[in-house]
């Protein structure tokens, strides 16, 4: 899928969305060997974006876990008092 290539490089990690614009006006950002501009598109898991030269690395994809902890169950790992880890 694509997507503007200063939100892929910010998901990567290489910096904010603004200073990714940034970066892409200095002229240090290609895709596919070609010179990036701000706007463009690509789909990161096809398009081999470079940063100075440097391959960005893909995101991973995120997995979020739905926990339904019913009254009287500790989620917590650790307590700094282990005297509160009852159960009421």
């Amino acid at each position: 899928m694509e997507e503007r290539v200063q939100k892929i490089m910010a998901q990567a990690g290489i910096a904010s969305r603004r200073a990714c614009e940034k970066i892409i006006e200095q002229g240090l950002v290609t895709v596919n060997g070609q010179r990036a501009t701000l706007g463009m598109k690509a789909d990161p898991e096809t398009d081999r974006i470079e940063v100075k030269g440097e391959p960005i690395r893909k995101s991973e994809k995120l997995v979020y876990i739905a926990l339904n902890k019913p009254r009287g169950v500790i989620s917590a790992v650790t307590s700094p008092d282990p005297r509160l880890r009852c159960a009421i």
